[in-house]
């Protein structure tokens, strides 16, 4: 268990507990809005405080994120760096798509559309476990934590909310 929290740390517990469960047993379930990510940092799946009642089994890690904290865009850029300094650059997929996303990210108008299709291309066309999960980050956060954000809060320069989420 690592990010936002007090006690970072590995642990041993039961089988089958729930990830809110687990928090709570380790002293790491937040009083602030948090998400998490679950699975393998990078390419875990991130879920909302509210969706915590899977069970933990296999999750390899657990990310606490304060929901104020952190910058999604930023957030974005993290994971798509990570997969692409990862890629062994043997499929064009993988090495080519988290390259290109990347670039697109750190444009300053960044074209969301041409985003989503990045991400749906590596997906559909990656030959290995890397490449497949590159886009489970940026997709699961837009699906769980930013289309649920206020309609008011402006989060994204020069789009709307709903339409990164829909684009992502």
């Amino acid at each position: 268990i690592n990010g936002d929290c007090l006690n970072r740390g590995v642990y041993e517990l039961a089988e089958g507990l729930s990830i809110a469960t687990v928090l709570k047993e380790t002293g790491n379930h937040p009083d602030f809005d948090f998400f998490v990510q679950v699975g393998g940092d990078a390419s875990g799946e991130v879920l909302a405080s509210t969706q915590l009642n899977r069970r933990a089994a296999g999750s390899a890690s657990i990310t606490v994120y304060s929901q104020f904290k952190h910058d999604p865009i930023k957030l974005m850029k993290q994971w798509a760096k990570f997969f692409r300094d990862e890629s062994c650059g043997q499929c064009t997929p993988c090495r080519e798509g988290t390259q290109r996303l990347v670039e697109l990210l750190n444009t300053p108008k960044v074209d969301w559309e041409m985003c989503g299709d990045m991400l749906e291309n590596l997906c559909e066309t990656s030959f290995c476990g890397l490449g497949l999960a590159a886009p489970v980050a940026i997709k699961s956060y837009a699906k769980n934590i930013l289309a649920k954000m206020p309609d008011d809060k402006q989060i994204f320069p020069g789009a709307s909310n709903k339409f990164v989420c829909k684009c992502l």
